[in-house]
């Protein structure tokens, strides 16, 4: 939990940093999504760097297999230059998923266009702390609103998720 909540916090301040290029501040601008939104949803910014969160998350003291199974590295089946792990999420703009208590337990990652990158979206892979068939996107946000009138409204994607909850 405290890898993810760090590299949330991390994600979240490569997207509002002066020198990030990345093109994810104007993708979401095009979205025409609310001023306060990209922070209400801790959205945030992965860079091209196939190594970067990696040395970051060791700088932080997380030892190599907490790295392992976290589900934010994948892992080589050669090493390069004897590194076996590297960044899962690359040139994306990211959506922390979080669980029912707000924390942060995985993420869903979207290529910025135009990048050609095979896959649209990447998502964490399953772990102990991420079940992917347990977890709607936003029900930390809607919980308590469902509860309240007792009627779900349930989306596809992220943005759907986020315009509604603006709307």
């Amino acid at each position: 939990l405290e890898l993810h909540e760090k590299t949330a916090a991390y994600y979240q301040e490569r997207l509002t940093s002066p020198d990030n290029a990345s093109g994810a501040g104007a993708y979401l601008q095009k979205r025409e999504l609310t001023e306060t939104t990209p922070s209400e949803y801790r959205l945030g910014y992965a860079p091209k760097g196939f190594e970067t969160l990696l040395t970051l998350a060791r700088s932080w003291g997380f030892e190599e297999k907490e790295l392992e199974e976290s589900g934010l590295f994948s892992i080589r089946d050669y090493p390069k230059n004897g590194e076996r792990l590297f960044d899962r999420f690359r040139n994306r703009l990211m959506f922390p998923i979080f669980d029912e208590q707000a924390r942060v337990i995985g993420f869903s990652g979207r290529v910025i266009p135009p990048d050609d990158a095979k896959a649209k979206y990447m998502n964490s892979p399953e772990t102990m702390l991420f079940k992917k068939s347990r977890v709607l996107y936003g029900i930390e946000k809607a919980r308590k609103p469902m509860t309240d009138v007792r009627r779900a409204i349930l989306c596809e994607g992220q943005l759907d998720v986020i315009r509604c909850h603006e709307a």
